[in-house]
């Protein structure tokens, strides 16, 4: 459907330049209008051009119909994020959404910086979360782990009903905590 849209828009394009190019030119007094007329009327009176332009013009304006009802499709709603329907309406929530209630539980946890998120969806609409993290020297990487994946899979449905099929945790590095002048003596 993204190649037929663009297809459609190139070809509108070209046939609004065309004109506004032709009626520039009558309008400069550059061309005589009396050709186009007699154009016009040669085009009419020749059955198999006006056929062809005929056909021309159907598969232009079902190509135009298709590209402003047809709406987006599955496949480009994924890249935006999900849309939820129901017999009340639609609701599209946003990958940054996601990602944004991902980054609120991160922040909940005290060891963990520098976060970087990354959502997908699979073809049911299901949710993989990636989440790249450093955690504090002390950490408990496995415990930690186990519970980021746990927060984060009950805030996203909490807060959108959606199913989280993975949280993937990469641990970037671990950060040294900083030494205070007490701990030193």
């Amino acid at each position: 459907m993204n190649l037929l849209k663009e297809i459609t828009l190139t070809i509108f394009s070209f046939l609004l330049i065309a004109m506004a190019l032709v009626y520039s030119v009558i309008l400069l007094g550059w061309a005589d209008i009396d050709f186009l007329i007699d154009m016009h009327n040669h085009i009419m009176n020749t059955a198999n051009i006006r056929y062809v332009l005929l056909a021309i013009n159907i598969l232009v304006m079902i190509f135009a119909l298709l590209a402003v009802f047809g709406g987006p499709s599955k496949k480009e709603t994924r890249k935006t994020g999900v849309l939820l329907e129901n017999e009340k309406g639609k609701l599209l929530i946003s990958k940054e959404t996601l990602e944004n209630l991902v980054n609120s539980v991160l922040k909940g946890f005290e060891n963990v910086h520098m976060n970087a998120i990354r959502t997908e969806l699979d073809e049911d609409s299901k949710l993989n979360v990636n989440i790249s993290i450093s955690v504090g020297e002390n950490v408990v990487i496995k415990e930690l782990s186990n519970a980021i994946q746990n927060q984060v899979k009950e805030t996203i449905k909490k807060a959108s009903d959606l199913e989280v099929k993975n949280v993937n945790i990469s641990i970037r590095g671990i950060l040294e905590e900083k030494k205070t002048v007490d701990s030193i003596k």
